[in-house]
Formats: C-alpha cells, sequence, structure tokens
C-alpha cells in the first residue's frame, strides 16, 4: 500500500497533464496527428484567451501562445500518455513512479500550476485577489503547492531508503 500512496500524485499529475493538454488544444493535436482529416471535421478553434488573462498569466505548456510551438509539444505529449497509460495497465508500481516522474511533461506541468499559484496575487493587495481571478486557478495553486510538497517528502524517503540500499519507491 504504501508503493500506491507514494505514486499516486505522479500518476495523477501525468494522467492530469495529458487531459489539461489534449483538452485546451484538441484542434491542433488533431491536426498534427492526424494531417489527413478535412478541416471540416476538426473541432472549432478555441476562442483567443483575454488580454487580461495573457497578462496575468502565460501557460507554456497547457495553453502555447504559438500554434507551432503546440505542434512541438505535441510528440512528447503523446509519448507520455502513451507510457503512463501502459504503465499504469502492465507494469508495477514502483516502476511506473520511476518512468512517469523522469518525463519532462510532468515537470512541465508542475511548473506551470506553481507559477500559476503565485502569479494570482502579484501587483495587487489581499483585499483585490479574488477580483478577476479565473476558475481553477485556485485549484492549481493548491495543487502546485501540493506537488511541492510532495517533491520534498519524496526526496527524502527515495533517499532513506537508497541509504539502506533499498530500491526508492
Amino acid at each position: 500500500m504504501p508503493n500506491f500512496v507514494l505514486a499516486a500524485p505522479v500518476l495523477v499529475l501525468s494522467l492530469s497533464a495529458s487531459w489539461t493538454f489534449y483538452s485546451r488544444n484538441a484542434r491542433a493535436v488533431l491536426r498534427s496527428t492526424l494531417p489527413f482529416l478535412p478541416p471540416s471535421l476538426l473541432p472549432a478553434p478555441a476562442p483567443p484567451p483575454s488580454a487580461d488573462a495573457e497578462a496575468t498569466l502565460e501557460r507554456p505548456l497547457t495553453a502555447p501562445a504559438s500554434p507551432h510551438l503546440v505542434e512541438a509539444l505535441v510528440p512528447h505529449v503523446h509519448l507520455h500518455t502513451a507510457t503512463t497509460l501502459l504503465l499504469v495497465v502492465s507494469a508495477h508500481v514502483q516502476i511506473a513512479l520511476r518512468v512517469c516522474a523522469t518525463g519532462p511533461v510532468v515537470w512541465w506541468y508542475a511548473a506551470e500550476l506553481v507559477e500559476r499559484g503565485r502569479g494570482r496575487g502579484q501587483g495587487r493587495g489581499r483585499a483585490e485577489e479574488g477580483e478577476g481571478e479565473r476558475e481553477g486557478d485556485g485549484a492549481a495553486a493548491r495543487a502546485g503547492r501540493a506537488w511541492v510538497r510532495y517533491v520534498e517528502v519524496w526526496g527524502v524517503v527515495a533517499t532513506a531508503l537508497w541509504a539502506v540500499f533499498l530500491p526508492p519507491a
């Protein structure tokens, strides 16, 4: 059971990163992955973010500004998603923890969550913090802080296990 408890945050973050990227960039992902599809079968393009949203936060992984950057990230997210799903279904939880945690998509998404939490109140007073706050930023900020705490605990546990010649879960 401790292995599953240690691996759950990595697996959840991995799947969440994939889901968020795919849902925010569905048109570009389909166009990049299946270039032979006619444009009429692709989902409608997402509306551009408001100027206020762009000024307060950049989203380098889940909603890059450049369509070329989205297309450059698609192979990374595809590989990450396929690897995560394969490991969830057919690998020991320790292997899933080691492999999923080494992919760049997990760390890009975790950094985005942490930055979203930092960018929420910058330049505003505490009384104004709730105004103009985008939906989900509070949850993203909490997830970012939880990830940082998890990595700190996980680092200590893994170091202790390595010190006594056990595999770090």
